[in-house]
């Protein structure tokens, strides 16, 4: 891809669309992994936080709460400092790229896909390795490989004006 993110800037911008948009959390459910948080344990800590909340209540979290709970997080939770997971939270809250934009939203879901199908492999390999194929595992590899958090998958869509006007534009 010709414009892209460093990783660092792609967890803060994950954990950020988490906090705003409640459709990418339902998407990336399935696939959600706190290993995707390579560069920062603690956005790591912050994403488990906000997706947990979110699976419980099927709400966002916001920041005051998120802190509230942080606070708590950490008292059974002590290999990330307090300290370093709040800031983290505020650096992801604070990320000036408009997520909206196309280059932004590709980023993310190739970020996503990349992640998932490494440790989809990686969590599969012995397996892999013992049985000599990967047959048991390729509907997970198939489903990594088309995922996407964009509307408008054909469906029913396809019928509405959107949809239509979607397609024509594709097509012209």
């Amino acid at each position: 891809m010709e414009f892209e993110f460093t990783n660092e800037t792609l967890e803060k911008m994950v954990v950020k669309k988490m906090l705003t948009d409640k459709k990418f959390l339902s998407a990336i459910s399935p696939y959600f992994d706190t290993r995707w948080f390579e560069c920062s344990k603690p956005l790591g800590a912050v994403s488990s936080i906000i997706f947990k909340y979110y699976k419980k209540f099927d709400v966002l979290p916001n920041i005051n709460l998120l802190r509230a709970i942080i606070e708590k997080y950490c008292q059974s939770h002590t290999d990330v400092p307090k300290e370093e997971i709040l800031m983290s939270l505020d650096d992801a809250s604070r990320v000036d790229v408009d997520l909206s934009l196309q280059v932004a939203k590709k980023n993310i879901e190739d970020f996503v896909r990349i992640k998932n199908l490494y440790y989809a492999i990686s969590d599969n390999a012995e397996d892999i390795l013992k049985r000599g194929s990967i047959e048991f595992c390729m509907d997970k590899f198939e489903k990594i490989q088309k995922f996407t958090f964009e509307e408008g998958d054909l469906g029913l869509d396809y019928f509405s004006k959107e949809g239509m006007d979607k397609h024509w534009d594709f097509i012209n």
